[in-house]
């Protein structure tokens, strides 16, 4: 179970590791295959703190996750970015899942842009475009009855009473999507309902075909838990689908993960430089 201690023990070794990069502004979890952004990051002068290094953190054993909290500066901004994520899949609980996201708004996060690679359902999408999350869909009870749990524990100190007022109007960022699609980039941006399930096997196609008749245009195994987390401690929120597949039973294609990571690989540099334009500007619409 995640508590406040727990977190307050995390981000008391991330500030003691590296002083000087902390409180953040923005925070950005990067899926599979996208975790480029962390590397050139790196190559202008951040600095990466390994999961190993913090009390508590969870580890992360999925191809396409280096296992990195990299932190620096962009201009006057200070920007984390978790290179990894926890998933379901992996054996954990709600509390683990989330545990990187409650960290980043213990050191002082206040917008959150959150990525994964999603399989396209909508059939205008292509593998390598982009989609801007305005909505979701969570087919599983099971994902709505443990987040239940890790936002309304009363152990858990930093979450608040604000996930009450959560709903899809307002968890998913409107102004924050309105810059995203604003930016110049030759990748296709679309906006549309990210659908997750928990793995860790890939949908069916009647999954698939239940989940577009519901309105879904991309399906996933992450995203909404670290959401929702960090909507009920006050981040705004932008989500973030890299469509690295079709999704299954609407091609010929069987799926597997070495093809997620290697259609997000193809498009990392295009993805990189949209997000470099990405974040000075959401930087500059929340500060106003």
């Amino acid at each position: 179970m995640t508590d406040a201690s727990s977190i307050r023990h995390a981000s008391d070794a991330c500030r003691a590791l590296l002083p000087e990069s902390f409180p953040i502004t923005i925070g950005v979890i990067l899926g599979s295959g996208l975790g480029a952004s962390a590397d050139r990051f790196l190559n202008e002068g951040a600095k990466a703190i390994r999961y190993d290094q913090i009390p508590c953190m969870p580890k992360t054993h999925v191809v396409g996750h280096a296992g990195r909290l990299v932190v620096g500066h962009f201009g006057s901004v200070r920007v984390a970015m978790l290179q990894g994520r926890s998933h379901f899949y992996e054996g954990h609980d709600p509390e683990t899942v989330t545990f990187a996201t409650q960290l980043l708004a213990a050191l002082g996060m206040s917008t959150l842009i959150v990525t994964n690679a999603a399989g396209g359902i909508r059939s205008t999408f292509q593998p390598g475009d982009l989609m801007l999350i305005e909505d979701h869909l969570r087919p599983l009870a099971a994902v709505d009855l443990a987040m239940h749990h890790v936002v309304n524990s009363p152990s858990d100190g930093l979450m608040s009473a604000r996930v009450s007022a959560i709903d899809g109007r307002n968890l998913w960022n409107a102004e924050l999507r309105t810059v995203a699609g604003q930016i110049d980039s030759s990748l296709r941006i679309h906006s549309g309902t990210y659908a997750m399930m928990t793995g860790p096997t890939y949908e069916t196609a009647a999954e698939i075909r239940t989940m577009r008749h519901l309105g879904a245009d991309a399906v996933g195994m992450s995203t909404v838990p670290e959401a929702i987390a960090a909507a009920s401690l006050g981040v705004k929120v932008l989500g973030v689908s890299c469509i690295t597949n079709v999704a299954a039973g609407l091609s010929d294609k069987t799926l597997d993960h070495h093809e997620v990571t290697a259609t997000a690989s193809s498009v990392e540099t295009a993805f990189v430089d949209w997000l470099w334009r990405l974040i000075p500007r959401i930087s500059a619409a929340t500060q106003t």
